[in-house]
């Protein structure tokens, strides 16, 4: 049978393991929460590098990071850093209205322009 003293102390010491084990749980989600920070910090970068806002709708216009031009030049940051790595053309096909939701058809059609460098109206 166990005495109080020794309950006491086996509390004691089972205290003393959580305490460090949350203190290495706090210790990684801080470390952690430091790593999302930056890769966050990072994507904002190269979506802003890139032309693109995260929080991008039909009615808002972007604001780009880049001069882009058509024909053979290249993109050019604004900024000092330039790109991480050098542009590629992609193809981009622009769907086929179907009369189905014709709000996310516009919205597509308009990011497609503007990845063209064209202006767009939507009247």
């Amino acid at each position: 049978m166990v005495n109080n003293s020794e309950a006491i102390r086996i509390l004691q010491d089972a205290s003393v393991r959580h305490d460090q084990s949350l203190e290495v749980l706090q210790s990684t989600t801080t470390e952690n929460a430091k790593a999302l920070q930056d890769v966050l910090r990072q994507l904002t970068s190269i979506s802003e590098q890139l032309g693109q806002s995260s929080h991008a709708t039909v009615a808002h216009e972007t604001t780009s990071g880049m001069k882009a031009s058509r024909g053979k030049e290249k993109l050019q940051a604004d900024g000092e850093e330039g790109f991480p790595f050098p542009p590629k053309p992609a193809f981009v096909e622009l769907p086929l209205f179907t009369g189905k939701d014709p709000e996310e058809w516009i919205a597509s059609a308009q990011d497609f322009l503007t990845s063209m460098g064209q202006k767009t109206t939507i009247v």
